[in-house]
């Protein structure tokens, strides 16, 4: 028969079944806990995967923006130093076709806007 606190008349049971849960389920609920750590840390990678990726994407961005502007700066800079690297000449019976390749050194200047 279960005891009776006399003070407050509350009745204690004892159930064998749940005491040999809660004894032989430490290792059940160690595992879960692992589990429940190995999902949250795969969660994070991903987060952070997913935020380089866009950080790297506008870093891309960006860059072809600048290399954008390249032409504009050409065309409006005649300061900038070249040095012909190679010159070719290719004839054909219909067609002269003269290619030079040429180094051209910008200084972080050029890519600076002078408009604004």
């Amino acid at each position: 028969m279960p005891r009776k606190n006399r003070r407050t008349k509350l009745v204690v049971t004892f159930d064998e079944d749940d005491r040999k849960e809660y004894l032989t389920g430490f290792h059940k609920r160690k595992l879960q806990r692992q589990e429940k750590a190995r999902k949250d840390l795969e969660e994070e990678a991903f987060k952070l995967r997913k935020e380089a990726k866009k950080q790297k994407k506008e870093q891309i961005n960006e860059k072809l923006q600048q290399l954008e502007n390249v032409p504009e700066i050409l065309a409006r800079d005649e300061t900038l130093h070249s040095k012909v690297l190679k010159e070719k000449q290719f004839d054909t019976k219909k067609l002269n076709v003269s290619v030079k390749i040429s180094k051209v050194e910008l200084g972080r200047d050029q890519f600076e806007d002078k408009g604004s």
